[in-house]
């Protein structure tokens, strides 16, 4: 309600809503002509459906940037700094990425899961992943 409108004294909403059904009921109204209904009611009385702001995303500035670049490779810990480069370099998911097991350290050819049924039984394709050694990353 605007605050230039004066209180005006409402029916209570399921009271109104009972008025309605009965004046409706004889049409038997599904909920497709309900809804167009209330939409061509609302163009009608001049509402508008409030809506909030689209909210964007936040961006960090350049120096919070170069902070977090910085702290993950000054890290000491091999395992964190693995996984993130991992995420970073890759485009992997986080989701994708924990669900690698633990126990496969090796990097051989992984099965394509795009390919599955059409090549011949009993042939797989394999993707090869591509290793470059990072002369930041010591063994």
């Amino acid at each position: 309600m605007n605050a230039v409108e004066p209180l005006v004294r409402r029916t209570p909403a399921r009271r109104k809503a009972r008025e309605l059904a009965t004046t409706l009921r004889r049409e038997r109204p599904d909920y497709v002509y309900l809804k167009e209904l209330f939409r061509q009611l609302r163009v009608e009385l001049g509402i508008a459906i409030p809506r909030t702001p689209e909210r964007l995303p936040y961006v960090p500035s350049e120096e919070e940037i170069r902070r977090y670049y910085q702290t993950v490779w000054r890290t000491r810990r091999l395992g964190d700094l693995v996984l993130i480069k991992t995420l970073l370099y890759t485009g992997v998911r986080v989701s994708e990425l924990v669900a690698i097991p633990t126990g496969r350290r090796r990097l051989r050819p992984l099965p394509d899961p795009h390919q599955r049924g059409q090549r011949p039984k009993g042939s797989r394709r394999s993707v090869p992943a591509r290793v470059q050694r990072d002369p930041g990353v010591t063994r």
